[in-house]
C-alpha cells in the first residue's frame, strides 16, 4: 500500500502540476519498487528466483510452517 500510495501522489503530482518532471517520478517509484522487492525478498517465505541463493533457510521454515 504505501508504493501505491508513493507512486499515485508522484504519478498525479507530475500529471497536474507538472511537479516533480516525469523524470523524478520514475527514478522515484523505481527506488521505492526496489525498495518493496527487497524488503519482501528478505522474509523467510520468500520463494520467488534465486530464492536458493536468498533464502537458503526456506526448507526449514517450509517444513515447520502449519498447513491448514
Amino acid at each position: 500500500m504505501a508504493w501505491v500510495a508513493v507512486f499515485l501522489t508522484l504519478a498525479l503530482a507530475s500529471a497536474s502540476f507538472g511537479r516533480p518532471p516525469w523524470a523524478v517520478t520514475a527514478a522515484l517509484s523505481l527506488c521505492a519498487t526496489a525498495a518493496v522487492v527487497g524488503i519482501e525478498m528478505r522474509k523467510p517465505s520468500y520463494h520467488g528466483v534465486g530464492w536458493s541463493l536468498v533464502n537458503p533457510g526456506l526448507r526449514a521454515w517450509w517444513d515447520s510452517a502449519p498447513r491448514g
